[in-house]
């Protein structure tokens, strides 16, 4: 066979294997090309080959993403959400940076978003994805309010987000959310009073916001929660 035609025909056969990447595929070629992986962990996986690593290429129904412990560092892709059938995100005691994508939101199936101990920052997107039931974006530098549409996640069981530089005052619209049993916020840098509305969070059963800014008394109908076992929110 004619080298050159050779040639053509191999790079239209490469062309054509990256075309048919599924959306899973892509996604995860996208967040190693984002990664600096300084212990190596990822090494075997070549983001130039367009089907590396081989076992991705059949990935249709990804559930779960674990990166966790790795001392990775680099921004989290925009394309992570066309893995919209993913269930769970672990990518805590990293050195991930940037802002979370609002894409993520795409998600619609994630029950599970664990990226503490990490360096993100910026604003929590004003939109989550509603099938969240466990939330920690705790030990980051996110910053802003915190959004009173979270109050739209009502299958949320637990919010972790200590140890930010979260302002302003804790959303009442927090006591819409039934399911949730832990809510941590301390060491932020949040006012004003607890708001009375988080006496209507039945399923309650550690709440805790120290460490911040917080004045005036515990409303007393928290008190009488059912579930709640801890209640915590001494000021710095």
């Amino acid at each position: 066979m004619n080298p050159f035609l050779f040639s053509v025909l191999l790079f239209t056969s490469f062309l054509a294997c990256k075309s048919q990447q599924n959306p899973e595929t892509q996604a995860l070629t996208s967040i190693k090309q984002n990664l600096h992986d300084p212990l190596g962990a990822l090494t075997g996986w070549d983001p130039t080959t367009p089907l590396a690593p081989d076992q991705f290429a059949s990935l249709t129904s990804l559930r779960k993403i674990s990166l966790r412990s790795n001392f990775f560092n680099g921004t989290l892709p925009h394309s992570l959400a066309k893995c919209t059938l993913l269930r769970a995100v672990f990518l805590q005691y990293n050195s991930f940076s940037g802002n979370l994508p609002p894409e993520i939101s795409n998600l619609t199936n994630l029950q599970v978003l664990n990226i503490a101990q990490n360096r993100f920052s910026g604003e929590i997107p004003r939109s989550l994805p509603v099938s969240l039931k466990y939330l920690d974006l705790s030990s980051n530098t996110f910053s802003g309010s915190i959004p009173s549409s979270i109050s739209d996640l009502a299958q949320l069981q637990l919010i972790n987000l200590s140890y930010n530089q979260f302002s302003g005052s804790i959303p009442a619209s927090f006591g819409q959310l039934q399911s949730l049993e832990y809510l941590w916020l301390d060491y932020n840098v949040l006012e004003g009073t607890l708001p009375s509305a988080i006496a209507n969070c039945s399923s309650l059963v550690h709440f805790s916001a120290n460490g911040n800014s917080l004045g005036g008394l515990i409303p007393a109908a928290i008190g009488e929660l059912p579930k709640l076992a801890v209640v915590s929110a001494f000021r710095k």
